[in-house]
């Protein structure tokens, strides 16, 4: 999937008018990716593909319970399997972004009750919001600005990304 930026202007054109998918945001305070719900649906495809799964993601409702999580992703019961997948973003500028498994994969976390963090491990959340994005756009997060300061860091040292 071939990913761009979009201007101010072009993001207010009615869809039809305009490229798609296209990422209108980095933002290193999303710990999610938050992709148009095409993508999403291609992504629940491929995490069937990959764990042979053939649920729905488990809703907010199910685990929500004994759980606040404020930012609900792709959640699927542990005995689902484990994702052992990659996200490759390719940037119009042909620079190719690849978010490891690792990033994306992780036992369920949030807040109890008294507000303490837990692990629900009855859960494992892909990091990929449970909804589509407004406006067909793409918002990346904390995962991908990492690979793309590990990436720039290794081809420029005296280049960093703020935190």
């Amino acid at each position: 999937m071939v990913y761009r930026t979009v201007s101010h202007d072009e993001l207010h054109r009615p869809h039809k008018d305009r490229y798609s998918p296209d990422i209108n945001s980095f933002t290193r305070y999303d710990n999610l990716f938050r992709l148009p719900l095409e993508s999403i649906e291609s992504i629940k495809r491929l995490f069937s593909n990959l764990t042979g799964y053939q649920g729905s993601p488990v809703s907010p409702q199910e685990y929500s319970k004994d759980l606040l999580n404020f930012e609900p992703g792709l959640v699927y019961p542990a005995d689902a399997g484990s994702f052992n997948g990659s996200f490759r973003f390719v940037l119009e500028n042909s620079l190719v972004v690849d978010i490891p498994a690792y990033e994306l994969w992780s036992p369920l976390r949030g807040l109890d009750k008294a507000g303490a963090l837990v692990i629900d491990r009855r859960y494992n959340e892909l990091k990929v919001f449970h909804e589509g994005s407004p406006a067909h756009a793409s918002v990346l997060g904390k995962a991908f600005l990492s690979q793309v300061g590990r990436f720039f860091s290794q081809i420029t040292p005296w280049l960093k990304i703020s935190s």
